[in-house]
This record gives structure tokens, C-alpha cells and sequence, in this order.
């Protein structure tokens, strides 16, 4: 799985579109073009602006969803998504080997605990999921859906319970279309506090729970020269300007600690606070403003 996952992520990074024209990036919005553009300067463009370009499209969340959801030339669109479909499946990045050995593991262990085949084991332990959420229409739709969201679930957690959770938020279509930077920049955080390369997150507005998924457990340094590590799930209530109560995450103050909180204190403020052990930190906030990709770590 990890090498599959990480030739799924290189072949991610290896995608890159420059665009000098500005009509195939119409419909863009300011803060897509002003990424664009910073990816750009990255690759050495150093004059590059949201204004006049040029802009560097990649098949990173936030650049591939833009592209996808706003942009009006359509033969960027298709290349763009045509690139994202196809991924590690040529070259030295080819997935196909490692898949099919998967898809034999798989049959071997459905056959094992006595299941025709590995689709009917998950389909049993979805019904469970489903016996949570209860509803017709619900159950109706999974189904359907059952073979596109079975790798996703297995990520998500292994009890019953936020099984079921996850497919309700998934069959309403919960955290698909907005980035995971935009709804934390609505309540006033840095963008970037979490990396780039998050599997999925949920968000239970009843509880304003924000819950987000890694592959594995990961590091970002921030250009402060700050370091923040991530859990396979981070968790916390998110509120105007904070996100209190958290689980998952830990910074380095001269050694690792756990972080309980991360707060701004006003739209104007240039400082983000970390709440870790007891102990208040402030960072730059502009050093978070911009999510980044992470480095795989054995532990946090």
C-alpha cells in the first residue's frame, strides 16, 4: 500500500501546465490565480503575479479543484483531468503490478473467511455502517457507491461507528467541494495549518467537530523553520478564529509536545498561537498561509 500510495503521489507532482495566456484561466478565482502564480515563482519564474501570470497549474487538491470546479476553457479542464485519472499508470510510476497483487492478497483474504470474493466481505461490513444510518435512501445510494469509497472508508477508522458518520457525510457530498484551506480560512486561520496532501476531512457542523485524515502519520517545516507533525487524524472544534481541543498534532519547542489548541486573535493579527503543553507559542501567521506537502515520519 505504501508504495502505491507514494507512486500515486509522485506521479501527483510530476504534473505540471504553464499557461501564459490568460483566457484558458478564466473563471479562476484571485486566491487560485494567486497560488498558481506562487507556484510559478517556486519553479524559477521569479516575476510571475495573479495579475499577468504566468500560472502553473498542478493536480495538488487546491490548483486540480479550481481548475475543475471554475475554470471556463474546457481543453484545460480535460487535460487536467485527464492527467488526474491516469496517474501511475505508465512509466516507472505503473501502479498495474502492485494493484493486481493487491486485488490476488484481497481475494486470498475474502476466501480465508469464507466470502466469494473481497467485494462481498466489504459489502457485509457495510451493511453494518449502513444499520447505523438507517435510512432507505441512504442505503440505496451506497450501494451504488460501494466500490468508489471502500479504500477511503478502510482510512478513515476501523469502528462501526464513524464508518457509518463518514458514508452519511460522503453520500450528502460533505468536504467534496470546498478545500480544506478555504473553510479554514472562513474562520479566520492560516490556510496552511494543516499539509497539502490530507487524504479527506469531516466536518459535523452540529458539534463544529473538524476531523482530517492523513495517509500516515507526517511533518511539515514552515518557513519560520517551525515544524509541525500530524497523526493519521487530527481532531478538534473549530470556532471563529480557533480550533480548541485537538488531538493529533504536535510542534517542537526545543522537543516535541503535544499541541491542544491553535488560535488568531483577530483578522488583523500577524500571529498564530499555538497551544502546547501548557505553554502559549506565537508563530508568523503568513508562515502558515500557503498548505505544504508533508514528509512521511514513522511517529508523532
Amino acid at each position: 500500500m505504501y508504495y502505491r500510495c507514494e507512486n500515486v503521489l509522485d506521479a501527483t507532482k510530476k504534473f505540471e501546465k504553464l499557461i501564459t495566456n490568460k483566457k484558458e484561466i478564466d473563471g479562476l478565482l484571485t486566491t487560485a490565480l494567486r497560488l498558481a502564480a506562487q507556484t510559478t515563482m517556486s519553479k524559477g519564474h521569479e516575476n510571475a503575479t495573479a495579475e499577468n501570470g504566468p500560472w502553473m497549474i498542478t493536480l495538488d487538491a487546491l490548483s486540480f479543484i479550481s481548475v475543475m470546479q471554475l475554470a471556463r476553457h474546457c481543453a484545460l479542464c480535460e487535460k487536467a483531468y485527464r492527467a488526474y485519472i491516469t496517474r501511475a499508470l505508465s512509466g516507472n510510476l505503473d501502479n498495474t503490478l502492485i494493484i493486481n497483487q493487491i486485488l490476488k492478497l484481497w481475494l486470498k483474504k475474502a476466501k480465508l473467511l469464507n466470502y466469494n470474493n473481497y467485494a462481498e466481505k466489504q459489502s457485509k461490513e457495510m451493511e453494518k455502517a449502513l444499520t447505523k444510518v438507517g435510512s432507505f435512501w441512504i442505503s440505496k445510494k451506497a450501494k451504488e457507491e460501494l466500490f468508489n469509497i471502500t479504500e477511503e472508508l478502510s482510512a478513515v477508522s476501523n469502528t462501526v461507528e464513524e464508518k457509518a458518520k463518514w458514508i452519511l457525510n460522503k453520500l450528502k457530498g460533505r468536504g467534496a467541494l470546498i478545500p480544506l484551506a478555504d473553510v479554514l480560512r472562513e474562520h479566520n486561520l492560516p490556510p496552511g495549518l494543516f499539509p497539502r496532501n490530507i487524504t479527506c476531512y469531516e466536518m459535523d457542523d452540529s458539534k463544529s467537530k473538524l476531523s482530517v485524515y492523513m495517509p500516515a502519520a507526517c511533518e511539515v517545516r514552515f518557513k519560520d523553520g517551525s515544524a509541525v507533525r500530524y497523526g493519521r487524524r487530527v481532531k478538534g472544534t473549530l470556532s471563529k478564529g480557533k480550533l480548541s481541543g485537538m488531538e493529533g498534532m504536535k510542534t517542537k519547542v526545543v522537543v516535541w509536545v503535544k499541541v491542544t489548541g491553535v488560535s488568531v486573535e483577530s483578522c488583523k493579527s500577524d500571529k498564530v498561537w499555538f497551544m502546547a503543553s501548557g505553554v502559549k507559542k506565537s508563530r508568523p501567521k503568513d508562515a502558515y498561509e500557503l498548505p505544504h506537502d508533508s514528509v512521511r515520519v514513522e511517529e508523532i
